[in-house]
């Protein structure tokens, strides 16, 4: 006997309002499904927003998305991955160029530059992880 189980689908993470702004005062700007309109989230899967159609609305990407934007525009590429203590960042700046050894910033950081949301330097989710490193990316070194 064949059942139907429940398709649970992966979970887009929307960089938060502080960084879209960032974003968007960095200049990105490419077609988001998401937007927000006086600090509310609101997704829209019939239509794309750009940054310049509306002054009263702030594009919205994944993070995916954010990171993807940061990488080719600025080179700077950010990781995050499970460390024994939560989430860790690692921010990279370096050419695309393969022979190019990529120079790591994380470790040039002071140690308040980047502390977890658990002030132990570590994250207890990936999406504040990378809304953190988002937010320290476009603010300290763009």
């Amino acid at each position: 006997m064949f059942t139907f189980k429940e398709i649970t689908m992966i979970k887009e993470r929307y960089v938060n309002f502080e960084v879209a702004m960032l974003l968007r005062d960095k200049g990105f700007n490419e077609p988001c499904r998401g937007v927000y309109e006086e600090k509310v989230l609101r997704i829209n899967t019939l239509c794309d927003w750009l940054n310049s159609d509306f002054s009263e609305y702030v594009a919205a990407p994944t993070q995916a998305m954010a990171c993807d934007w940061v990488e080719e525009t600025f080179n700077i590429t950010i990781e995050v991955y499970v460390g024994m203590i939560g989430y860790r960042i690692e921010i990279l700046n370096g050419l695309k160029d393969a022979d190019i050894a990529a120079s790591r910033i994380t470790n040039d950081l002071n140690d308040d530059a980047l502390c977890g949301d658990n002030s132990d330097g570590s994250w207890s989710s990936k999406e504040l992880a990378y809304n953190d490193a988002l937010k320290y990316v476009l603010t300290n070194l763009i």
